[in-house]
């Protein structure tokens, strides 16, 4: 198996992963919401956007794996083109779980940010009487941590090597 092949086959499951974790948090929680809410249009907007964008990005990972382990260089600075599972060196055992870790930060943050901008840009708007935990200001305490995941899972797949040499120090 080529690094190239590992690659795609993680790029697939993580899409496929992704496509699973939406669908079942993200979009029932802003059906939910949907009906508390009533008939807004623009709640009913926000939720038929996040759907087309969940989907979009499924099927992008899934069809352009190519594209984008050529675009992420992922499969540049390792010694050897193929990987031989008995000759696994530390250093790449180390570049492939912060990739991991990364990617999982992002897939698992990366809706409910989304989500969270949509309620505090609805709510700024005044678009209907949004009250948060009977409180007429939204906490952004969840909000920063939750894009604080996503630029960590972000940086982490970006700036794999770097880390990984970082930790094969220690």
């Amino acid at each position: 198996m080529t690094i190239k092949d590992l690659f795609r086959l993680l790029l697939k499951l993580f899409g496929t992963y992704s496509l699973v974790i939406s669908l079942f948090t993200v979009i029932p929680q802003n059906v939910s919401n949907l009906t508390y809410m009533g008939e807004d249009i623009l709640l009913g907007f926000w939720l038929f956007l996040i759907l087309v964008i969940i989907i979009s990005l499924y099927l992008f990972i899934i069809f352009k794996t190519d594209l984008i382990v050529e675009k992420l260089k992922l499969d540049k600075g390792f010694d050897e083109d193929k990987i031989v599972f008995e000759k696994i060196s530390d250093i790449e055992i180390y570049k492939f779980a912060i990739i991991l870790l990364g990617g999982f930060l992002l897939i698992d943050n990366l809706p409910v940010m989304i989500s969270q901008i949509m309620y505090i840009f609805k709510a700024n708007l005044n678009v209907s009487n949004v009250v948060f935990n009977d409180k007429s200001i939204y906490d952004y305490f969840d909000l920063l941590i939750t894009v604080l995941s996503v630029l960590i899972g972000y940086l982490l797949i970006n700036n794999y090597r770097f880390v990984a040499e970082f930790f094969s120090k220690k």
